[in-house]
């Protein structure tokens, strides 16, 4: 993905998660474009000590707030332009935190708000019956109602979460002709960041990096893992339905958003149909 020229209007932009896997690289992605000035947002952001003195070396501020602390969101959006949420965390998390942090941004005059839809196309369902995709429908709904502009950017999913689900080998639910959309965590944070460098840019927007069917991931990944990986089925999708709330029921969040986010991969719902990855060379 080659850098997007951006455009000479000046903007502040604050990214919430920042401290994170993805929120860290959008960061670093930002800095590549002179109109943006990058402030960050995290629970741990004091633990990212080289993450906080790109940020204020460059005329940005770091905070370390937890998105949960309501009352240490107070006027933290004042002076921004853009917000883009690449917060982790359970449903609760991704709806009442964007939420506070939305009430905040409204308060402020905050012209634009990109909320964590980084996986997984969901546009179009009424109502997802995974706990994770639904906390993010919620949030979304109310943020198209509010004054400030949304950019809902759909990417797939990422490759390292699908791997991490890749114990013994290629694993798979349903159909093996299913088609599936991943992509590298780094790509996914340099689309974002270009879309951003456009001040004006708002609505939904759809990338990822490969759209392929299951059925072709074993040759696909022999060449990232330089070995000879099989396929494995592990049932159907009432299957993964059912590891899902099995690891959610267990309090393991982490893995259980990552086989949620899954259900709508293998059942072919959350297929991005009409990629824009072409506005990006």
């Amino acid at each position: 993905i080659q850098l997007m020229q951006g455009t000479s209007d000046k903007i502040n932009v604050l990214v919430a998660g920042a401290d994170g896997n993805l929120g860290s690289l959008i960061v670093k992605e930002l800095f590549n474009y002179p109109n943006i000035t990058v402030f960050g947002l995290g629970k741990h952001m004091s633990q990212n000590q080289d993450i906080c003195d790109a940020i204020e070396e460059k005329g940005g501020k770091a905070y370390t707030v937890d998105i949960m602390d309501k009352a240490k969101l107070r006027d933290i959006t004042k002076g921004i332009h853009t917000i883009v949420s690449a917060i982790e965390g359970d449903e609760d998390v991704i709806y009442r935190g964007q939420m506070d942090l939305l009430e905040d941004a409204i308060k402020n005059g905050v012209r634009r708000f990109v909320p964590a839809n980084f996986t997984v196309e969901f546009e179009g369902l009424v109502k997802s019956d995974e706990p994770f995709l639904y906390s993010r429908q919620k949030f979304d709904d109310e943020l198209r109602k509010s004054s400030v502009q949304g950019l809902f950017i759909t990417t797939g999913m990422f490759m390292d979460t699908y791997l991490d689900m890749c114990t013994d080998g290629v694993s798979y639910w349903g159909n093996e002709d299913t088609t599936i959309d991943l992509i590298a965590r780094e790509d996914a944070a340099k689309f974002i960041a270009a879309a951003v460098a456009d001040p004006n840019r708002a609505g939904h927007l759809c990338v990822t990096g490969i759209s392929v069917k299951v059925k072709e991931l074993p040759d696909l990944l022999e060449k990232v893992l330089e070995k000879r990986v099989e396929l494995i089925q592990y049932g159907g999708v009432e299957d993964l339905k059912k590891k899902a709330n099995e690891l959610k029921a267990k309090g393991d969040n982490i893995a259980a958003a990552k086989y949620f986010y899954a259900i709508h991969a293998f059942d072919g719902k959350g297929k991005i149909t009409k990629s824009q990855n072409s506005e990006f060379p």
